[in-house]
């Protein structure tokens, strides 16, 4: 398994969070379907689930990303 994460991980992504929200009212994020390790992470600081796309590169296969959003705090 891979190892833990560090401790300060959720520190960063709430200071991440914190100065994205000064200019904006909704992060999202693009995260592979089968990455569950990230798709955890995410739900653990809040986000939720929005959609499942069908994405296409310019060069490559087609793939399927699901979108989360965080919505700042009122």
């Amino acid at each position: 398994p891979p190892p833990p994460p560090p401790p300060y991980n959720p520190e960063m992504k709430a200071l991440m969070l914190a100065q994205a929200f000064q200019y904006v009212e909704r992060v999202v994020f693009y995260i592979g379907e089968n990455n569950l390790r990230s798709r955890k992470a995410i739900e653990k600081i809040g986000a939720r689930l929005l959609e499942k796309i069908e994405r296409q590169p310019k060069e490559g296969s087609k793939y399927f990303s699901v979108v989360y959003a965080i919505d700042k705090a009122r």
